[in-house]
């Protein structure tokens, strides 16, 4: 009879680095979160500027609870940089679901969407950073999954 032996059961190392990367994109995919205020303003002023051209969000008003209201329109009172980043996921997952005839997404699907290209990525790429400069795949995922970088 053989004896098991754990060395044999991963073949590759890089077979071995690339499920941990692709089990912690699902990770990081699949984790609750909440709705905050933070967010929802922000993925506002997205809408806005890309099915409204415009930079109030009127269109939900004080529904955002962070909002500021200047010469009788609703802004977000967040700092702009990130929604400015979220319009070309946004953008590509309007187009795909209008090509394949789709109907239109809906704010968690949006959500979720973007986070992978505003969050996930971003984030797994800093990672295998980290895993390449180091050789250690103990350092990347403590980096990962043991940081504030899990929530966003």
């Amino acid at each position: 009879m053989r004896k098991f032996q754990p060395a044999t059961l991963v073949k590759s190392p890089k077979l071995l680095v690339g499920l941990f990367f692709f089990l912690c994109f699902l990770a990081y995919e699949a984790a609750p979160r909440n709705w905050s205020v933070n967010h929802t303003s922000r993925l506002a002023l997205t809408h806005a500027m890309v099915d409204r051209g415009t930079y109030d969000i009127d269109h939900v008003g004080e529904k955002v609870y962070d909002w500021a209201k200047h010469g009788g329109h609703y802004y977000t009172n967040k700092a702009p940089g990130s929604s400015f980043a979220a319009v070309p996921p946004y953008l590509l997952l309007k187009t795909w679901r209008r090509l394949t005839g789709q109907p239109p997404a809906g704010d968690y699907e949006v959500t979720l969407f973007v986070n992978i290209f505003m969050g996930v990525i971003p984030s797994l790429l800093a990672g295998f950073m980290i895993f390449s400069l180091t050789g250690r795949l103990t350092l990347a995922a403590v980096y990962l999954l043991a940081t504030i970088c899990w929530c966003f």
